[in-house]
């Protein structure tokens, strides 16, 4: 299967899990938190609070579709420039992000439909209201958007 549509349909299928308790908890967040290398089930425990999770979220779909990434749980890290997309033609599952919590690139995404007209696109995210979840946003909210399959 081609590696975007098997990003897209992996994401998708994801569409509508939540935490367990709204704290980044749940067995399926401890999941695509393992593949960074972090085990939020101890830091849930520890603090009662997981790890925010929507960067591991995009590790796990991007690594379950077969694209050459290193699986990442901090958003900023999905933007190197040389992964870049800066000629503003972004494709369905390009990484984009948003400024979020005073951190540049602070929250990720993917980009699930970005028509060419209009001032808003179609987002699919992990960990936005805490939920996977296909998202309205605004085009100028963008912050940056790379490439990786």
């Amino acid at each position: 299967m081609d590696k975007l549509i098997k990003a897209m349909t992996l994401a998708a299928s994801k569409i509508g899990v939540k935490e367990l308790t709204g704290n980044n908890d749940g067995p399926f967040i401890n999941e695509v938190m393992r593949l960074t290398g972090l085990d939020n089930q101890k830091q849930y425990e520890t603090t009662g609070k997981g790890y925010a999770w929507c960067a591991a979220f995009v590790s796990w779909v991007l690594y379950g579709a077969g694209a050459q990434v290193k699986p990442n749980a901090w958003a900023p890290a999905w933007f190197p420039e040389s992964k870049l997309v800066k000629d503003g033609k972004y494709r369905p599952m390009d990484v984009a992000a948003i400024n979020f919590n005073n951190v540049i690139n602070g929250h990720v995404f993917f980009i699930f439909y970005w028509p060419e007209d209009g001032d808003t696109f179609v987002s699919l995210d992990g960990n936005w209201g805490n939920v996977v979840g296909l998202n309205i946003r605004k085009k100028a909210d963008v912050s940056a958007v790379s490439r990786w399959i």
